[in-house]
């Protein structure tokens, strides 16, 4: 994000001052006639200047204080506004269906670690050690017959 801030600041800073000539008198960038607030201080005095214009296109927030004027400076605000929905949103809205994913697998797993409580609670030592393993936090099943051979291996 800061990289992409400085980048676009620098960018419609050079693309701005075809709008402006520079007063020496006053040191500071005047808009030229025919382009609108004619004869007024350009928004875009410096590139750190230009800094505040750019984090808040990048948000996406506008507050409309400090606008392009030249063709080239609002296609490079076109640009910084695509730039920060990219940079910001989609990301956002990829963390948020992950956490929606994990959400549901651990409301799952709650809700069996309940009902297996609940059924030991019934039944007692009926379950065996497989709801016992499970109630305390495993989510595999034990074999109830405790053979360690599985089917299909030689026996010791």
């Amino acid at each position: 994000l800061m990289t992409m801030t400085i980048l676009f600041s620098s960018a419609v800073y050079y693309a701005e001052q075809a709008s402006a000539t520079w007063d020496e008198s006053i040191r500071r960038w005047i808009l030229k006639p025919g382009y609108p607030n004619e004869g007024q201080l350009s928004q875009f005095q410096s590139i750190p200047a230009a800094f505040w214009w750019c984090i808040v296109t990048l948000t996406t927030v506008g507050y409309g204080d400090a606008v392009p004027y030249t063709w080239l400076g609002k296609v490079l605000g076109a640009a910084t506004m695509i730039g920060g929905i990219l940079t910001i949103a989609l990301p956002t809205m990829i963390l948020s269906v992950n956490f929606q994913q994990v959400r549901e697998v651990n409301g799952r797993r709650r809700r069996r670690l309940a009902e297996l409580a609940c059924w030991q609670q019934m039944e007692g030592p009926l379950l065996g050690s497989s709801a016992a393993a499970a109630a305390q936090g495993s989510m595999r099943a034990l074999p109830l017959n405790n053979n360690p051979t599985t089917p299909g291996s030689a026996a010791p």
